[in-house]
């Protein structure tokens, strides 16, 4: 994702943003911590809090303004006045941490969850009775 950003900060506007920098750096911080959001994986979880929100937030607005800021022309009507929503928020938050229900969950081995999904490949993904069928096909 932000390889395309830079591409289109390089072909749309003709600058190439310094990946180097603290702004491009916590860009990616950013992207990161999206990331673990979106494709959050059980087996490591992690507790967030009010200010990594807020700091994600600023980030990816700081994103948008800093480019603007250097080629001298908005890239995004409203980046400002978004980010003076986010000064808003930023003084009048008050700490918080989010923790998951399965923070402190160890797992050893394979876990199940309810899934009732139809038309689903049995073969790839076997429910349980079909799983147990196939370690012991003698009671099938």
């Amino acid at each position: 994702m932000l390889d395309r950003y830079a591409l289109l900060l390089s072909y749309g506007y003709g600058w190439a943003p310094d990946k180097g920098s603290k702004f491009w750096q916590r860009l990616v911080a950013a992207k990161d911590l999206r990331d673990y959001y979106t494709h959050l994986d059980i087996t490591e979880p992690r507790a967030i809090t009010s200010e990594e929100v807020l700091e994600f937030m600023e980030d990816v607005l700081l994103g948008m303004i800093w480019p603007s800021s250097v080629l001298k022309r908005t890239l995004m009507l409203g980046a400002f006045r978004i980010y003076e929503l986010w000064e808003f928020l930023n003084q009048a938050h008050e700490p918080y941490t989010e923790r998951p229900f399965f923070l402190q969950w160890t797992l050893k081995r394979e876990y199940l969850f309810h899934c009732n999904f139809e038309n689903v490949n049995e073969e790839l993904f076997p429910n349980i009775e079909q799983r147990l069928a196939r370690r012991n096909p003698s009671k099938a």
